[in-house]
């Protein structure tokens, strides 16, 4: 069929200024476009002079989004133009076609933006398949290939910086990861886990108000030599490990030089590093609840539960277990004579 210039240059080619569309044809659920460069002369790539004298031309097969489910192919024709210039080392150019493709690709400009966006969500297979039901058909390695030329991207230093390490060899070798508190996305790894290399990453990338780490002294140390401003926190992982580093619940009847009493008992266990961030010793927070020995309570014999973080329990289903007890229902009606907080070392 004959090419409409107006519909096919104004909506299909839309903001391509470099192509004339010569013909177009349909058959086989496929769309054959013919078309051409419109400029009269091309500014040579190497010395920037323009010139008008066309060596010879040569056909490229481009392929195209779909057009009312059926594929898109442009033929276009691309004229080598003879430089001009005596001195020049580039005797012959072809002209480019910036808007429409890129040197040396078979596909368009657009087509290549949409299987970036398919490989990116789907990978090789399953976006394999996807092309194939929206009427443009590649391979897998296409789209990896697509995916692995785009660029990385570089992160902007984040405002709320996560430190924490993680294991390359367990057991052997551990690094550093940093991650955006605020987009979760990660910003860079460092190859150890020692305060040097921490520090000198936050001396070049100023702008860290926050840091997010772990209990480990070399990341404090770190930290405050790089970005001595910047605020330090544990984050929401640590602060649950912390807790969860051992919770005690127990009751019974016990003699505390004096009289028998009944306790109630909710302790915590936290741990204390050195200033090299080692193990030196635990604490026990201690809350203890203690009441007269009525029979109703010395009959509820003695019970002792812990929790603690390197377990397979969750925090949450020992906390519900212990709040279904059926002590609850006894204790109740009494009340405590006496409540003492204190700590131990253990």
């Amino acid at each position: 069929m004959q090419a409409d210039a107006t519909f096919w240059d104004s909506l299909v080619f839309d903001r391509i200024d470099d192509v004339h569309v010569e013909a177009v044809t349909a058959a086989f659920g496929t769309v054959g476009v013919t078309a051409r460069g419109r400029a009269t002369e091309v500014a040579c790539p190497d010395c920037g002079c323009s010139s008008n004298r066309v060596h010879d031309s040569y056909q490229r097969r481009l392929k195209d989004l779909p057009l009312a489910e059926q594929s898109v192919v442009i033929h276009l024709t691309v004229r080598r133009f003879i430089c001009s210039t005596d001195n020049c080392p580039r005797r012959t150019f072809a002209e480019p076609f910036a808007q429409l493709t890129a040197p040396y690709a078979r596909f368009t400009t657009r087509l290549c933006h949409v299987l970036e966006r398919v490989g990116l969500a789907l990978a090789g297979r399953a976006g394999a398949r996807l092309t194939a039901q929206l009427g443009f058909q590649v391979g897998r390695m296409t789209l990896l290939r697509r995916v692995m030329a785009l660029p990385d991207p570089q992160p902007s230093t984040p405002r709320v910086l996560g430190v924490d390490d993680f294991a390359t060899h367990p057991g052997q070798t551990y690094s550093t990861v940093m991650t955006c508190g605020e987009t979760h996305r990660v910003v860079d790894v460092l190859p150890t886990h020692d305060s040097g290399p921490l520090a000198a990453w936050l001396a070049t990338h100023p702008g860290v108000e926050i840091i997010c780490r772990d209990r480990a002294g070399v990341y404090a140390e770190g930290a405050r030599l790089g970005a001595p401003t910047a605020i330090q926190v544990a984050d929401r992982f640590h602060l649950w490990q912390g807790i969860a580093d051992g919770l005690l619940f127990q009751y019974g009847t016990h003699t505390f030089e004096g009289p028998r009493v009944f306790t109630l008992d909710l302790a915590r266990q936290f741990e204390v590093n050195d200033a090299s961030g080692e193990h030196d010793h635990y604490i026990q927070l201690h809350c203890e609840l203690r009441y007269e020995p009525v029979l109703q309570l010395r009959a509820q014999g003695h019970f002792e539960s812990w929790f603690f973080h390197d377990t397979d329990d969750e925090l949450d289903r020992w906390a519900n277990g212990l709040g279904l007890h059926e002590f609850w229902a006894i204790l109740r009606n009494f009340h405590p004579a006496e409540i003492r907080v204190y700590q131990e070392q253990v």
